[in-house]
């Protein structure tokens, strides 16, 4: 009997042990000086972006080329197939200018406009979606290109100076 105690009493004490170095371990530290220049740079970056609006939603998303038709996708959530569909009805200008070719490049601080259709308030002016490219940096991995957007799901314009006008077979 006494040996059993003492064979348990030494089992506790190497679990206790073993437990106090578990504890020991799962604090992570402090961050390096290091990580904290590098986050202290991407914030004056973010700085830089919220100071044009603070209550625009900015959207960080990952894409493999700055092609338009691919960064409105990205941009409003939205398939492939209905982008390619609003460029075939002439509903995509980038800086107000309509867009010819769908692979046509975007560059930072361009916007990309997806005709909604007219105002239903006032015709002269129209309903957009629009994305603002803010930033672009490339990853080396996988060739895959880091973008920060800002989203506007329901804009309301003045008509382009080369404007738009609805046609018969527009669904909105």
């Amino acid at each position: 009997m006494l040996c059993r105690r003492l064979i348990f009493s030494v089992l506790e004490k190497s679990r206790e042990r073993n437990l106090k170095i578990i504890k020991r371990f799962k604090h992570a530290g402090k961050k390096s000086n290091a990580k904290q220049s590098e986050e202290d740079d991407d914030e004056d970056d973010d700085d830089v972006a919220t100071q044009q609006d603070k209550t625009l939603p900015t959207i960080s998303v990952r894409v493999t080329s700055l092609r338009a038709d691919l960064l409105l996708k990205a941009g409003l959530n939205i398939a492939r197939n209905k982008v390619e569909t609003a460029f075939y009805e002439s509903k995509i200008r980038v800086n107000g200018k309509k867009l010819l070719k769908k692979s046509s490049q975007v560059y930072i601080g361009d916007e990309i406009d997806l005709i909604r259709g007219p105002s239903p308030t006032n015709p002269n002016f129209l309903l957009v979606s629009r994305v603002q490219l803010l930033d672009a940096k490339g990853d080396n991995e996988n060739e895959n290109i880091r973008v920060k957007l800002t989203r506007h799901k329901s804009l309301v314009i003045e008509n382009y100076d080369e404007p738009w006008k609805p046609t018969a077979s527009t669904d909105s």
